[in-house]
């Protein structure tokens, strides 16, 4: 066997591996390129709907200010938390700026001295709560530290049987 024969697959081989990998990155550059002048828009009504560096410094301290800001606004607090927590603490938190919008409503309704945290920390009180905090630590332990054991094991059967009725068993 020539020595060029043995080569010339290799080649093949090598040109191969080289365009299965430039490909995917040509599309990722192209979508780059493509909506870099896209914003985000987190409510059709309010398309032009900012957080102002005020507010966004009041919820940094508390929450009294929560009730006076508009839906959207909200969308965008929580999106910002969501948004620093996956690029500077490496953490993430996959539901939606809506679901927690909900949420923390629904809290500050049913217990009005939750306005006295900051929004970072009741966002990520949640979604630890609801096991949407991702940041390489075991969600139970996390919950179990947050919770404490009697409030944790009552999470717990709650997710259970919230589990049960989105997926009844056979």
């Amino acid at each position: 066997m020539n020595p060029q024969e043995t080569a010339d697959p290799k080649k093949s081989e090598n040109r191969l591996l080289f365009i299965a990998a430039i490909i995917p990155l040509g599309v990722m550059l192209f979508s780059l390129i493509a909506h870099s002048r896209t914003n985000l828009i987190f409510n059709d009504k309010d398309e032009g709907t900012t957080l102002s560096a005020q507010k966004s410094e009041a919820l940094a301290k508390n929450m009294h200010s929560w009730q006076d800001l508009s839906w959207s606004e909200k969308e965008k607090a929580v999106f910002l938390c969501i948004t620093f927590l996956r690029s500077q603490k490496n953490c993430a938190i996959l539901k939606s700026p809506q679901h927690y919008v909900t949420r923390i409503n629904q809290l500050v309704r049913q217990d009005p001295s939750i306005k006295e945290k900051d929004l970072m920390t009741i966002l990520t009180g949640l979604a630890v709560i609801e096991y949407d905090f991702f940041n390489g630590v075991n969600a139970d332990e996390q919950a179990m530290r947050m919770l404490g054991p009697k409030l944790f094991e009552e999470n717990k059967r709650t997710r259970e049987e919230e589990s049960r009725k989105i997926a009844p068993s056979r």
